[in-house]
């Protein structure tokens, strides 16, 4: 089975032969990018969660090239949480659905 999202992320990666290599770390710094602490907030807000979680990611391997993955995939992150925001505004502008039955979400109140 073809995983698409890999494919897709692949594709957009700054070096897309090095994503297999990468695509652990990539995937963490996705994952902490929409963490619910952090969405709809400035970068210069959310850096130190970011250095933060890329910490604990080199701690827990060491040696290992961590950092440029681990921003690659937070910075995507925070571009795909982004569009779904604006996806979702644009659905509630066109009375597609209703925010009430979206719950509260700070991107697009």
């Amino acid at each position: 089975m073809v995983d698409r999202t890999t494919e897709r992320e692949e594709s957009r990666y700054p070096i897309p032969h090095k994503f297999s290599a990468d695509e652990q770390f990539f995937r963490l710094g996705f994952e902490a990018a929409m963490h619910a602490r952090t969405r709809c907030m400035e970068f210069d807000q959310i850096s130190g969660e970011m250095n933060a979680a890329l910490d604990d990611v080199k701690a827990q391997y060491p040696g290992a090239n961590v950092e440029e993955p681990f921003l690659a995939g937070y910075q995507r992150g925070r571009e795909h949480y982004q569009q779904l925001c604006d996806e979702t505004e644009q659905l509630v502008r066109e009375k597609v659905v209703d925010p009430d039955g979206l719950g509260a979400d700070p991107c697009w109140q």
